[in-house]
């Protein structure tokens, strides 16, 4: 019914005090050792720009993913200062400049990146979880689904601007949008009516 965060849905199933508990990565020695291979020779930045499974209908979900556009603004303000790792599915995908990683990896993998990162900027998708479970502030941004139910305060939440005029989802399930992004649903004509670039850069600084 989306009226409570996913967690303390948990905590109500398990007759739990919810207490708006985080959840906590216990990595062990190796472990620890495998962020030393993301150590580059500027600060870096991960740029998350598109989650979910490998293998689906679109290459790009749009109430999920990272806008091109956002993510390609992001990587010219801040490449000079920032050696930035992106995470993706398809090399399709990737913006100019950067360092594109879309191989398949176990959670510990990917997790090890964020361990050395100065700066993050996240969709909702298992990064910006890992990150509150390691209390690393990040950039997360939200589409079709809301930090309500599944983000964390301790990140600065950029949710997108609500569309305009009267839209009809008439494949939604479960969320406000279909999950999948479904091309004739999307009721933006404009990157720039989804997102205010500048709150986004203000955000990052702000890490």
């Amino acid at each position: 019914m989306r009226k409570k965060h996913l967690i303390e849905n948990w905590c109500d199933l398990l007759e739990i005090k919810f207490e708006k508990q985080l959840p906590i990565l216990y990595p062990n020695m190796l472990q620890k050792d495998m962020a030393y291979g993301w150590k580059r020779d500027k600060p870096t930045m991960i740029l998350h720009t598109n989650g979910g499974p490998f293998i689906q209908n679109n290459l790009y979900s749009w109430t999920r993913d990272m806008p091109y556009g956002v993510a390609q603004a992001i990587a010219e303000k801040y490449s000079n200062k920032y050696h930035i790792i992106q995470v993706g599915r398809d090399e399709r995908q990737a913006v100019p400049g950067v360092e594109f990683v879309n191989t398949q990896m176990t959670n510990h993998e990917l997790f090890s990146m964020l361990v050395l990162s100065d700066k993050r900027v996240l969709i909702d998708s298992s990064l910006q979880h890992a990150s509150a479970a390691m209390q690393l502030k990040s950039t997360v941004l939200w589409v079709g689904t809301s930090p309500k139910n599944f983000g964390y305060e301790m990140h600065s939440n950029i949710v997108a601007n609500p569309p305009k005029g009267n839209v009809k989802m008439i494949d939604s399930y479960l969320f406000d949008y279909s999950f999948d992004g479904i091309f004739h649903e999307c009721p933006y004509m404009d990157v720039n009516e989804m997102f205010d670039i500048n709150a986004i850069f203000k955000s990052i600084d702000k890490q």
